[in-house]
């Protein structure tokens, strides 16, 4: 097995697609020009059934130019199969992830990849961008590894186009395996779990240097053939009461991965509440518009999360003072979303 130094390139800008052919040669034509020769952009077709004339002329470019890399799976392996393969099949120190309806900025990236030179075991530098109501321009923030990056990124980042890693340091700490390992349980949002992983051992760089032009959402066909991917509009997962109860679930065993890492009280205290203040706004302010056009009364969806976030520490907090505090403090988060 070669060492994890020894690599082909440096940076890979890493594309996991389905159905948007043209969009995936769109970045690829956009961007390929201006690699560095150390860097490489990595097409990743996850089985897609429309669009192959595109994809057939990525394929065809991979063959005229190395640093384009183009690999069709045999079988769709839904978004957090695809968004494993990119760190499984990307062979460089770094990488970043977008989505195939948006284009990166090729010549920002330069000047930030420096920062892994720079700060010692950097796991991640989230990039800004443009364009869309998926980003935004943040401000400049460093973080250290554990409680600070834990609390002040760990749960902060839903949308994966622009947010580039350290995979050397990733696969140092086993991360991939841990990933891997409950990849399906975190189905729905792969990244924000790994990321939480990272920051347990890695500081985080989020940095307001534009790095993504955010594209025009194309509406895809899932491959069940019953409705459009990542609809908002249509009340299925990810967004459905149900799957982001359940997301909630899994996110709140990724905080006890954590503690028991860390073994620290506050921490975990401290992260949970972030985790529910995140789900109290996905369903009481953003999801709630589309329950209630599916006739869920608004009170009813907060009252169950409510009752689900005291109900999921209630057997994991044994200090009655602490636990009192945990239900305090869950309470007046529901308040918040109280009319």
């Amino acid at each position: 097995m070669k060492s994890i130094n020894h690599h082909l390139y440096e940076f890979t800008i890493t594309v996991p697609s389905y159905n948007r052919g043209k969009r995936a040669l769109f970045i690829v034509e956009s961007i390929f020009r201006h690699l560095e020769n150390n860097w490489s952009v990595l097409i990743l077709n996850n089985a897609s059934m429309h669009e192959q004339e595109y994809y057939n002329k990525i394929e065809e470019l991979s063959k005229t130019d190395n640093r384009i890399r183009y690999i069709k799976h045999e079988y769709n392996r839904q978004f957090h199969g695809n968004y494993m393969a990119c760190f499984e099949l990307a062979n460089s120190k770094y990488i970043m992830i977008t989505s195939d309806e948006d284009v990166p900025v090729v010549d920002k990236l330069h000047n930030l990849l420096k920062a892994f030179s720079i700060i010692e075991n950097l796991g991640i530098i989230r990039t800004s961008g443009i364009g869309g109501s998926n980003m935004c321009i943040f401000d400049d923030l460093f973080f250290d590894a554990g409680d600070n990056a834990l609390l002040g990124y760990g749960f902060t980042n839903n949308y994966i186009s622009g947010t580039i890693y350290n995979l050397d340091m990733i696969k140092k700490f086993k991360l991939l395996d841990q990933l891997k390992a409950n990849l399906s349980k975190h189905s729905i949002y792969p990244h924000l779990y790994l990321e939480l992983l990272i920051c347990t051992y890695m500081p985080v760089i989020v940095s307001s240097e534009v790095c993504i032009n955010e594209g025009e959402s194309q509406k895809v066909a899932d491959n069940s053939g019953m409705g459009i991917l990542n609809d908002s509009s249509t009340y299925k997962e990810p967004y459905s009461l149900g799957s982001r109860i359940d997301q909630f679930v899994h996110f709140r065993d990724a905080i006890i991965e954590i503690y028991n890492i860390k073994k620290s009280d506050s921490l975990f205290i401290n992260m949970y509440l972030a985790l529910t203040r995140k789900y109290y706004y996905l369903i009481g302010a953003i999801n709630m518009p589309m329950y209630q056009r599916n006739l869920i009364e608004k009170q009813s969806a907060i009252n169950c999360l409510y009752h689900v976030a005291i109900g999921l520490i209630i057997p994991i907090i044994t200090s009655k003072e602490l636990l009192e505090h945990t239900i305090d403090s869950i309470k007046d988060l529901h308040n918040s979303f109280v009319d």
